[in-house]
């Protein structure tokens, strides 16, 4: 039974009858400061965190510098973004490469055709049957492939190591192959691999393989498939008949590995 001296549960009909005041609600600005406050904490303590692993484990940020010496991680695909869309942060990269290059005049665009701070890539660690023009994201995811894809699957499949690679050019002013929009070749943003030659003068060509059971057509699998984490877009041999007797290398394009 109730007395005087309880406080009754203040509900809007009994503190509209009794006249009490309800409790003040804090200031809006109060709440936002104080949001912000525990925002930039936060803020402050993933910073930290992320210096941590970038300091600790190199290999595994997105926020470190791109290496080709270095093996891919699952922060390779982000890192190799940012060479395709950070000029500086490329070059960078460009650096750790074993590639002998030098720069070229620049060919004003032009109807879609032209080069802008590109770089003739002369070789890289192992012989090129020619010298060709390349963006700076070319020359890094080519370097890549070579060292990380190329060279690795010549040791497994064959015990040997590579001694040349054949292409037969990058930058060409032409539209893609039954397309009105401009090839990748046109701003020298794509390669094709057309052979292989091994240590022991053995050559793959592109265009012989046929037999799916042999070692010739398992070493251009496992190119393909490991070229598929370094090329946007990626065109293999079996991609359509233009594409028959080579590789389609591209750095810069839209995500396709055919």
């Amino acid at each position: 039974m109730g007395t005087g001296d309880e406080n009754p549960e203040a509900t809007p009909a009994r503190l509209a009858t009794t006249g009490a005041v309800p409790p003040a609600q804090p200031p809006l600005a109060i709440v936002l400061a104080s949001l912000h406050t525990v925002g930039t904490a936060l803020a402050l303590l993933a910073t930290t965190q992320l210096d941590r692993l970038r300091t600790a484990c190199p290999s595994h940020t997105p926020l470190a510098d791109l290496s080709v010496t270095e093996w891919p991680s699952f922060a390779t695909p982000q890192r190799l973004w940012r060479a395709r869309t950070q000029p500086a942060y490329c070059r960078r990269a460009l650096a750790t490469a074993r590639l002998r290059l030098h720069a070229v005049a620049n060919v004003p665009v032009n109807d879609g055709c032209g080069l802008k701070n590109e770089i003739r890539v002369e070789r890289g660690a192992v012989s090129l049957s020619s010298s060709f023009l390349a963006t700076c994201p070319l020359a890094v995811a080519s370097a890549m492939f070579e060292r990380h894809v190329a060279a690795p699957a010549a040791r497994k499949v064959f015990g040997t190591t590579l001694r040349s690679m054949k292409h037969v050019g990058s930058y060409a002013c032409r539209n893609t192959a039954g397309r009105v929009q401009r090839s990748d070749h046109a701003t020298a943003q794509a390669d094709d691999l057309t052979a292989i030659t091994f240590a022991d003068s053995w050559r793959i060509r592109v265009a012989n393989i046929g037999n799916s059971n042999t070692e010739d057509f398992r070493f251009l699998c496992a190119m393909h498939d490991g070229a598929d984490r370094y090329f946007i877009p990626l065109r293999g041999s079996d991609y359509n008949r233009q594409h028959a007797d080579h590789i389609h290398f591209a750095a810069g394009g839209f995500m396709a590995c055919r």
